[in-house]
């Protein structure tokens, strides 16, 4: 079996690898490869820090994809980071793999390592506490006060709930297969001392130990040989490459201890690390990351210098030999001590050198670098230098910030290219390691649900030509639903106890709008850097869809000002390429057809525009029945647990839907979808139906904006965001152009009302109001659906203007205060432009 081959399997979200040594190819391209394709997104690698610097020294291969689709960590300890854990974790099931490999070319294929794997597929079993026992190993070496580390660990948290809220076993427990198990590591009770007291007192019959690596003195074997006392013992070495003194061998022991060579394929190293104690009640076994060695095991009264993981089990006697296929080497004939073959150890790595040259940890977040030094750098002297994915150094300017956290500086980023490594020149001149530069938002992005069937169909209805209608909203509540069943996929009882947990952990950066806005950083400080709110979700896909029908972000192809196709907008499943000859034939409508053509013959023509009205009127009520329903949910939600960023994608959506709905002349359109008017009808009237679907967002003694929930990860208001807000500003504008138009004065007086109200409400500054997002997103709306509802770009960018400064000269007028007033349009809040603000 090689391990890589491994990762292929599904089920899991989430991958933390440890390993003493690093080949970042091997680990991109066997690895990561494979889970990704699994939909295993969330990837967090840690890594002895010396081992870390050596391959990132220059001349070596650098990672392609470190800090934008996975993290690594350096592991600093008192002797080396060395154990060798895969953790998987599922939304209900989980795998843990202990062994000897570390993450190189040679450990995943080419060494001989022993690996040996725990799985669950109930987050109630005993399998669960014994991987959760991992967790709490593995997580000791993940700083928190790291942003991306705590935006993964909180990703995993809030899909796996249960694995948090597991006490890890402090005993060996019985698994399924009805054999005990344990996960050991390194801790102030030595490895090597539990193995023993797992023993207990029973008689060891027969001491087997694997290891590629021994003391000088043997002396973690001759405690074992002192302390168990076996009567017959094996050593399996790979002779000429395992560095063994037999001269070492306690005296006691000589006569008893039989060295046998242990071979595997051609060029094969043998790095696996296993001990087997034979009893005549069972075989105890414990193997994984350590060795043979006081390092590893530890001595009497205190644990090792290394950190080391293993997996314990018992097995029924004789049979760990037989399921490690050990017999055929047990077998052969012994080695006499005398003749073994002591080669030279090799010099050791220097890492304790090596690691001095750490420089730190660095993250990138939109426009700004920030640097976490290490105890040795002096930061007031000391120089950053960034680098690009091939190593090459970028002239980026660094300017930094004020900050009172000296443990974070921050600087501003200048340009829009991101670094991918960081050193630092330090004031002798010298230069440190280089260190991987971890890019949150990229990282954000790379951390994705890996998607079902459910959701495939949904996003397929998004692929092909762009239109507009009622069935998109029907594909963002199919994306919804399908998230939410991916949720409950989780046993219920297990959701219960992990309930109170989970809400800490996705509630822990989440802020609402006021408490968002107050926040933010100014416009003046703001970068090109682009902030998506929806990345790492499949709601991403159905923004990019909006704006493939505004031509946002696309080349123009077109007149942009052209009517766009809708045949399919309302589709009801009566539409057909040929009225008059189904009406003949009395054919079914369903499905998609092409433009409809009118017929030509009298009676035809009648028939046909009977249909076209029919058609019509369905369509309208369908959109009305929508936007009721849409004022209850937002109701409902703004009630609860509050709106989220799929509700503003949800407004934007709805928006877009009734302009492509509405026709700026009181007659009947010619077009079936064009199915309301600009007046006439109050209840069908597209700029009142556009003023009550944004009134039920912005309006009220408590609108529902407030309500809104943000993630405080974003230092400003994310594009998606943005461009919903640019929708609802086109919106507000273009109903009161149609409504003024038209001569409907109430609504055009109760509009202009509205739309004072939403542009105090949503906290902008004047500047904010200008963003290139919102405007772009104005004039494409403005673009797109001129010819149907009528206000040019210049139009509504007239009356934005207007409005801005009409809502701003009253702020400045009352500088400094904050005011309430209550009435029957909204609730109107204002705020100085020199309020307190989170930097």
């Amino acid at each position: 079996m090689k391990l890589y081959e491994q990762f292929a399997q599904t089920g899991y979200h989430t991958s933390l690898v440890t390993s003493f040594g690093i080949d970042f190819d091997a680990y991109e391209s066997a690895v990561l490869g494979r889970l990704r394709g699994a939909g295993c997104n969330n990837n967090l690698l840690v890594v002895d820090r010396g081992m870390l610097c050596l391959a990132l020294e220059e001349g070596g291969q650098l990672p392609r994809d470190a800090g934008r689709t996975y993290t690594v960590t350096s592991a600093r300890t008192e002797g080396v980071f060395h154990p060798k854990v895969v953790l998987q974790i599922g939304r209900d099931s989980a795998r843990l793999i202990v062994g000897s490999a570390n993450m190189t070319s040679a450990g995943l294929a080419g060494n001989l390592e022993v690996v040996g794997t725990v799985e669950t597929k109930d987050p109630s079993s005993v399998e669960a506490r014994i991987i959760a026992a991992a967790w709490s190993f593995v997580s000791s070496f993940l700083d928190r006060d790291d942003e991306g580390i705590d935006a993964q660990i909180r990703w995993m948290l809030s899909r796996s709930p249960w694995l948090s809220k597991i006490e890890p076993p402090e005993a060996p427990l019985r698994l399924s297969d009805n054999h005990l198990a344990m996960f050991i590591a390194s801790s102030s009770d030595p490895i090597g001392r539990r193995f023993e007291a797992l023993i207990g007192d029973q008689k060891v019959r027969r001491l087997i130990v694997v290891s590629p690596y021994w003391d000088g003195d043997l002396s973690a074997l001759n405690r074992f040989l002192e302390n168990l006392k076996p009567e017959s013992v094996f050593i399996l070495l790979d002779r000429d490459r395992h560095i063994f003194r037999p001269a070492a061998i306690a005296e006691d022991y000589k006569t008893k201890v039989k060295l046998l060579g242990f071979y595997g394929k051609k060029d094969q190293f043998i790095h696996a690390k296993i001990i087997i104690a034979e009893t005549d009640g069972g075989d105890f076994v414990l193997y994984g990351s350590a060795n043979c060695t006081t390092a590893a095991l530890g001595r009497a009264s205190a644990g090792g210098i290394n950190t080391e993981a293993c997996l314990y089990r018992s097995l029924p006697a004789g049979t760990a030999v037989d399921n490690l296929d050990l017999a055929r080497f047990l077998g052969g004939e012994p080695i006499d001590h005398k003749d073994y073959y002591v080669i030279q150890a090799p010099p050791e790595l220097p890492l304790d050198v090596i690691a001095a040259r750490f420089p730190g940890q660095f993250s990138c977040k939109f426009d700004r670098l920030i640097w976490v030094p290490p105890p040795s750098a002096d930061p007031s002297v000391d120089k950053i230098e960034l680098l690009s994915s091939t190593g090459v150094p970028l002239s980026i300017e660094l300017r930094r910030t004020a900050s009172n956290d000296a443990r974070r500086i921050q600087f501003m980023l200048a340009g829009e290219e991101k670094p991918a490594f960081a050193r630092v020149r330090r004031k002798d001149g010298t230069l440190s390691s280089i260190a991987i530069v971890t890019v949150l938002d990229d990282l954000r992005n790379a951390m994705k649900d890996p998607r079902s069937r459910q959701i495939d169909a949904a996003l397929a209805k998004l692929d092909g030509e762009a239109d507009m209608g009622l069935w998109l909203l029907d594909v963002l509540g199919e994306l919804e639903t399908a998230l939410a069943n991916q949720r409950r996929s989780v046993a219920p009882h297990v959701l219960a106890k992990a309930r109170e947990r989970e809400a800490e952990v996705v509630s822990a950066r989440i802020l609402t709008y006021d408490e968002f806005m107050a926040g933010r950083r100014l416009q003046s400080e703001l970068g090109g850097a682009s902030r998506d709110g929806l990345s790492g979700t499949e709601f991403s896909s159905f923004r990019s869809y909006l704006n493939r029908f505004l031509s946002i972000d696309e080349p123009p192809e077109a007149e942009a000002n052209q009517d766009f196709d809708a045949t399919n907008a309302f589709d009801l499943g009566d539409e057909t390429a040929d009225a008059e000859a189904a009406l003949d034939q009395g054919q079914e409508f369903s499905g998609t057809a092409p433009h409809t053509r009118t017929p030509a013959s009298p009676a035809a023509k009648e028939r046909y525009d009977t249909w076209v009205a029919t058609r019509r009127r369905g369509n309208q009520g369908e959109l009305i029945c929508a936007v009721e329903e849409l004022l209850k949910m937002v109701r409902t939600k703004a009630h609860d647990d509050g709106l989220s960023v799929v509700d503003m994608l949800r407004l934007r959506a709805f928006l877009m839907i009734l302009a492509a709905a509405g026709w700026r002349d009181t007659l009947l359109p010619a077009r079936s979808w064009h199915v309301l008017p600009a007046t006439g009808d109050i209840a069908t009237a597209w700029p009142r139906l556009m003023g009550k679907v944004l009134f039920a967002y912005f309006g009220g003694t408590s609108p529902a904006i407030h309500k809104l929930k943000l993630d405080s990860f974003f230092d400003q208001l994310s594009d998606d965001i943005l461009e919903c807000l640019g929708t609802c500003i086109w919106a507000i504008h273009a109903a009161i152009d149609g409504a003024m138009r038209h001569k409907d004065v109430g609504a055009a007086n109760s509009l202009e009302l509205l739309a004072k109200s939403i542009y105090r409400i949503v906290l902008l500054q004047p500047d904010d109001m200008n963003d290139p997002r919102i405007i772009r997103t104005i004039d494409a709306l403005s673009a797109r659906f001129a010819r149907n509802l009528n206000p040019s770009a210049e139009t509504i960018r007239a009356m934005h203007a207007a409005t801005t400064a009409a809502v701003f000269a009253n702020k400045q007028a009352s500088a400094g205060s904050v005011s309430h007033q209550n009435n029957k349009h909204s609730k109107i809040v204002s705020i100085s432009s020199t309020g307190n603000r989170r930097q």
